[in-house]
């Protein structure tokens, strides 16, 4: 589980670093000045901070979606090995069954 919180933490500092690039790219695109639509800092502020709750939600869903895809594979693989132990223990019973017909015969 250690590996899966740094994952996360990794994760949140990508979708950070993501959401800074985004800003910057469109404060030297459009050449905005918060002072020219009369914008206070803490209206930039929620936006940062609507955006990053955004990017935050996306990747929760992508984080559930490979949780549910690696729990899907790993019960896949139990069924095989349960599956495997099935055809093991048939294949003795019908050896055991084939030597018991031998000696009375």
């Amino acid at each position: 589980m250690t590996g899966f919180a740094t994952k996360l933490r990794v994760d949140s500092v990508v979708n950070g670093r993501a959401l800074l690039v985004i800003v910057i790219f469109a404060f030297r695109k459009y050449n905005f000045q918060p002072t020219d639509y009369k914008i206070k800092p803490i209206h930039l502020f929620i936006l940062f901070f609507i955006t990053l709750c955004i990017l935050f939600k996306i990747n929760s869903i992508v984080v559930k979606k490979l949780r549910r895809r690696k729990s899907d594979n790993n019960r896949i693989a139990q069924s095989k090995i349960k599956n495997d132990d099935l055809f093991i223990m048939e294949s003795r019973r019908r050896r055991e069954m084939s030597k018991r017909a031998t000696n009375i015969q």
